[in-house]
C-alpha cells in the first residue's frame, strides 16, 4: 500500500550553498549523507560518469520536505526537468535574480543563483502541497499515477485548461499532496542525475506488491531495481521506478 508522497528531489550542483540557501528561508535539516556510492542499476538513468552522490534531507516550513542531491560528476545545465512544486512566496523574491511567469494563474517563475532549477512561487503555496508533472500524453500520465499509485481526480477544478488534477488522500496530514498533470510539447529525459526536480518519493508499506502494481496497473517502463540502505539511520528497501515523460518515482519501505 502506497501511504503518501515523502518528499520531492532537487538536483544540486553544490549541497551545502543550496542547504544553506533553503536553511536561510527557514527550512529546516533532518538529515545529510555524504560519499554514497552510486548503486549499478541506477547507471541507465545517468547522463554522468559519477561514482558517488550526497544528499540533504530538509523538512518545508509548510508542505512536502525537499531532499536536495549532488552526484560527484557534473551534468549538462540545460535539459528539462518533469516537475515542479508550488512554494509560499514569503522572501524569495528577494533571493531572486530574474522573475519570469509560469503556466500556472497566480504562480511566478523565480531564478535563483546557484539553483538548477526555477522556483515556482505564488503569494499562498496550495495547502497539501500541488507537485507539478509536465506530460505529453495525459492519459498515460493519468495511468501511472492513478491506477500505479493511487492518486484520485480532484473534486476542484484544474487551474489552467486541459490540465488534470489529482490529489493522494493520505490518512497522514504530512503526505498528502496535489499533483497536475500539465500538458506540455516536450517531454524530459529520465534521468536521476539531471539538473531540477526530477524525482518524487512515495512511501510503500508492501514493497513488493506496490511495485507489482505500478508495472502491471500504472505502465511503468523501467527502474533501477530493489537497492537495500540505510538512509538518515533507517535500513530501508527503495525503487527508483520511470515513469512517463522522465519522471522517476522513488518507493521506499522502511524495514523494522
Amino acid at each position: 500500500m502506497i501511504l503518501g508522497v515523502s518528499h520531492i528531489v532537487l538536483g544540486s550542483t553544490d549541497a551545502a550553498r543550496d542547504r544553506a540557501l533553503f536553511e536561510s528561508m527557514d527550512w529546516q535539516l533532518r538529515f545529510e549523507q555524504h560519499h554514497l556510492p552510486v548503486f549499478a542499476g541506477k547507471k541507465p538513468f545517468l547522463c554522468t560518469a559519477s561514482e558517488e552522490l550526497s544528499l540533504v534531507f530538509l523538512n518545508a516550513p509548510s508542505g512536502t520536505p525537499l531532499e536536495l542531491i549532488h552526484y560527484s560528476e557534473p551534468s549538462p545545465s540545460d535539459l528539462p526537468a518533469p516537475l515542479q512544486v508550488i512554494l509560499p512566496k514569503g522572501e524569495w523574491l528577494d533571493r531572486a535574480v530574474d522573475v519570469r511567469p509560469s503556466p500556472l494563474p497566480g504562480v511566478s517563475e523565480l531564478w535563483i543563483e546557484g539553483l538548477t532549477s526555477p522556483l515556482w512561487v505564488s503569494e499562498e503555496a496550495p495547502r497539501p502541497s500541488l507537485i507539478v508533472h509536465r506530460v505529453t500524453d495525459l492519459a498515460a500520465a493519468s495511468r501511472f499515477w492513478e491506477a500505479g499509485f493511487g492518486f484520485r481526480r480532484s473534486s476542484l477544478p484544474p487551474p489552467v485548461p486541459d490540465a488534470v488534477l489529482l490529489e493522494f488522500p493520505s490518512l497522514m496530514p504530512q503526505w498528502r499532496a496535489g499533483l497536475l498533470l500539465l500538458p506540455v510539447q516536450e517531454s524530459a529525459p529520465a534521468l536521476l542525475d539531471g539538473p531540477g526536480f526530477r524525482v518524487l518519493s512515495m512511501v510503500s508499506t508492501q514493497f513488493e506488491k506496490d511495485r507489482e502494481r505500478i508495472f502491471g496497473k500504472g505502465g511503468a517502463k523501467a527502474s533501477t531495481g530493489t537497492m537495500e540502505e540505510e538512509i538518515g539511520g533507517k535500513p530501508m528497501l527503495l525503487d527508483l521506478i520511470q515513469g512517463p515523460d522522465g519522471v522517476m518515482v522513488e518507493i521506499f519501505q522502511t524495514l523494522r
